[in-house]
């Protein structure tokens, strides 16, 4: 899981995100409890304007990781995306 998690990052970086949402799902199969993974995942999506897809991504880093270093950045995305979705 650490090893598809560190590729999308890598991926994420060079801008290739369809590949990057790719390798952050495949690290939250293999470790549903990857918060950070959930983080890049709804990263990618909102690089995608996928902002469904983003808000469970966002919520779930959330339930994972409720004062995780991305929490109060996951909070603002998700409201923001929330009022996207409406």
């Amino acid at each position: 899981a650490t090893s598809a998690y560190n590729a999308g990052v890598i991926l994420s970086n060079q801008r290739k995100m369809t590949e990057a949402r790719a390798m952050f799902e495949k690290a939250i199969q293999m470790d549903p409890k990857m918060a950070d993974a959930h983080y890049q995942l709804a990263m990618a999506y909102l690089n995608e304007n996928k902002m469904a897809e983003a808000v469970k991504s966002l919520e779930q880093y959330l339930v994972l990781a409720p004062t995780g270093s991305n929490a109060e950045m996951a909070k603002v995305l998700l409201a923001e995306a929330k009022k996207l979705i409406k």
